[in-house]
């Protein structure tokens, strides 16, 4: 669809319509095609195309407040009342974002192994560290390797190489087949039309945001898993100081990609009551 300002901005339906849809916001690397990964089947999805990635055209200057305005306008066209949010990995950000300027249109979001602001980049470690810690070299390996990784193909040999290097532990073999074929559609989607989005990512991330975690005024679900070397737990303590109404539940998992792809249910079902956000058995981290 076209944006008031003639942007293009891409949008996946999928499931049944009848109930307030999840709107989904892809990690680092993703696209609207990510959902397929994972997600249950009967849940009614709208899933975005972030700036840059698939087919949504760049922001003129990275913002995510504007890309907050950017999901408001889409919901507006597609005739979407009210909506639940879930931002996953390196989409959290722009959850938080949509959250903040949807107000009242939102009835709960979910923030699934979510990067966390600027200063949680900087020491937590993993690998996101990298946004923070060598971006130029970070932007240079992506220009390089976006190319490669629009053939499918190369980017399932990426992702079945990333996963095991990174120790991901998938419920069996099949299902990492499973995951990594889907992802690898994803990401060759992502970088379909270059690294423009991935670049957002690193600019916008790593450096202090143009929201303000505490303007988010509805119940927020931090799930974390305990050893994450993507995204490190200490991300989540982040979120559980920053926002009003959020609950951080941290869940004994390694791994990344493996942990989200377990939560999938999980996140569907919290979506749906979002009362029981207030009763979550939380950890430590929970101010």
């Amino acid at each position: 669809m076209r944006l008031p300002d003639g942007r293009r901005l891409t949008v996946a339906r999928y499931g049944p319509p009848g109930r307030p849809p999840i709107v989904y916001m892809h990690g680092f690397l993703g696209s609207r095609l990510e959902p397929c990964a994972a997600l249950p089947a009967d849940a009614h999805v709208l899933a975005v195309d972030r700036p840059g990635y698939g087919g949504t055209d760049p922001q003129p200057a990275p913002s995510l407040r504007a890309f907050g305005a950017d999901v408001a306008a889409a919901l507006d066209r597609l005739g979407a009342g009210e909506v639940t949010l879930v931002g996953i990995s390196a989409g959290a950000p722009y959850a938080l974002a949509a959250g903040i300027v949807l107000g009242a249109r939102v009835r709960a979001c979910v923030l699934a192994a979510g990067v966390a602001g600027p200063d949680a980049v900087e020491t937590a470690g993993g690998a996101v560290r990298l946004f923070r810690r060598r971006p130029q070299a970070l932007r240079r390996l992506l220009r390089m390797a976006a190319p490669a990784l629009r053939d499918e193909r190369v980017a399932r040999t990426f992702l079945a190489l990333a996963t095991r290097l990174a120790h991901e532990r998938f419920a069996s073999a099949a299902e990492r087949r499973r995951v990594v074929r889907a992802l690898s559609s994803s990401v060759a989607e992502a970088v379909r039309t270059g690294p423009a989005g991935a670049l957002a990512d690193i600019d916008l991330i790593g450096r202090p945001w143009d929201v303000d975690p505490g303007e988010l005024r509805v119940p927020c679900l931090v799930l974390h898993g305990t050893d994450d070397p993507v995204v490190p737990a200490a991300h989540a303590e982040w979120y559980g100081t920053h926002l009003p109404q959020g609950r951080v539940e941290l869940v004994a998992a390694r791994g990344h990609i493996a942990f989200l792809v377990g939560q999938a249910r999980r996140i569907v079902a919290a979506l749906g009551h979002p009362a029981t956000f207030e009763r979550v058995q939380t950890h430590q981290y929970n101010p």
